[in-house]
């Protein structure tokens, strides 16, 4: 587990640990849509993992999305 989270130190993520917390989660990210209805689910694989910024813009400028 050590490999991931000096990953995610070596990539600018601070991690403080927290009482009742700890770094075994993964991250997921999601997009609603003005109604509240979720348009994009993205469960990263590795806690340095995200939604790409461009899926986002494509889907703020109205593109199709897969």
């Amino acid at each position: 587990m050590h490999q991931f989270t000096d990953e995610a130190e070596a990539a600018g993520f601070k991690l403080t640990p927290e009482e009742g917390s700890n770094f075994n989660r993964i991250p997921a990210e999601f997009v609603l849509d003005e109604d509240g209805i979720l348009r994009i689910v993205y469960y990263s694989r590795l806690i340095t993992d995200h939604l790409p910024y461009e899926t986002i813009e494509r889907y703020a400028g109205g593109t199709q999305l897969p």
